[in-house]
């Protein structure tokens, strides 16, 4: 009650391999138990975990996604590749890992790990993380201005250690954000938000026109045409896409986009990847890989789908997941 009535929160930090956590029983229902009960404190959680177990991984990835006040965190270069997988424009220096490991972070920068950063969200981040919120960095509906500011800002800053490209990086990828969002500031934001999906190159809407051959809305476009057209490459459609093609493209197969499968909750739990963070080559791009796909295959794996699926969303389901392990088998052994 009083930390309460001050706003103050205490920071909890579990390291733990969780070896009887990953196990169906009652030492798992006990946790979940324990967990639950200090999330309605002002307690912030932080799971250290120290295990590739893939089955404790998502026993905490569940946990994480039903509580708002729990962070589970790998360790220092699992988790920039984590990182990077959504928002490849940043150095995830061991200076950032550190703070979110004490709790020190906001729940905002908790979301590198989880999703793409939008240009909005990007602007956001800068200004939380280089001037504490107090400096107003222009905001990038005046590019040519926010980019100058970002460099000034990054050339009074020290070199970071890039754990995937293992060197020294400033802590913005510049070139990466122009690539990325550069070419739409010729075009006005005052009626969009400046979204970047992640789901490619930031364009849903004319990745789900192309799976589907124009038009993704046709009533005559069968869920197996959608499929061959994401999973194949055109025009005689007989060579598998890449790995990093199909991890980047796998929203267009799922609701709202696919409009030839039925929608279910579950959809809602891929999390999109970004293109650009697969523009490495050899070990770096390998490493990128290997860890997308075994991100991929716990979403995809037929033990972790719901048991209410229709046949149409099982087929779908299904056929990823095969198209996924023959193409990983090409790519990685």
């Amino acid at each position: 009650n009083a930390l309460e009535l001050t706003t103050k929160h205490v920071v909890l930090m579990l390291c733990t391999d969780g070896d009887e956590l990953g196990r169906e029983g009652s030492a798992a229902q006990d946790f979940v138990d324990s967990v639950v009960a200090l999330s309605k404190l002002p307690v912030k959680i932080i799971v250290r975990l120290y295990t590739d177990d893939d089955r404790i991984i998502d026993f905490f990835n569940r946990l994480d996604s039903k509580l708002t006040d729990i962070e589970v965190l790998d360790d220092y270069f699992g988790e920039a590749m984590e990182v990077y997988l959504h928002n490849p424009w940043l150095t995830y220096g061991l200076g950032l890992h550190r703070l979110r490991e004490a709790g020190l972070t906001s729940d905002f920068v908790g979301e590198l790990d989880e999703r793409c950063f939008s240009i909005e969200d990007i602007h956001r981040f800068c200004e939380e993380f280089f001037t504490g919120g107090e400096v107003d960095l222009p905001h990038p509906n005046n590019w040519d201005a926010f980019i100058s500011s970002l460099a000034t800002i990054l050339s009074n800053e020290k070199q970071q250690w890039n754990p995937i490209m293992r060197r020294q990086t400033a802590w913005i990828d510049i070139k990466k954000l122009e690539k990325m969002f550069g070419r739409r500031k010729r075009h006005s934001m005052s009626n969009t938000s400046f979204q970047y999906s992640g789901a490619g190159v930031g364009r849903r809407e004319s990745l789900s026109s192309e799976a589907s051959g124009g038009d993704s809305n046709r009533d005559d476009v069968t869920l197996e045409q959608v499929i061959q057209r994401w999973s194949h490459q055109p025009p005689d459609y007989k060579k598998l896409n890449s790995m990093q093609d199909l991890l980047v493209n796998m929203p267009t197969l799922f609701p709202p986009t696919n409009t030839t499968v039925e929608s279910h909750e579950y959809f809602g739990k891929w999390k999109s990847l970004s293109r650009e963070a697969f523009t490495g080559e050899g070990e770096e791009l390998n490493s990128l890989l290997k860890r997308a796909a075994r991100r991929s295959k716990l979403f995809l794996h037929p033990d972790k789908l719901p048991k209410d699926l229709t046949k149409s969303q099982t087929i779908l389901f299904q056929t990823i997941w095969d198209v996924m392990q023959e193409q990983e088998m090409k790519t990685l052994s």
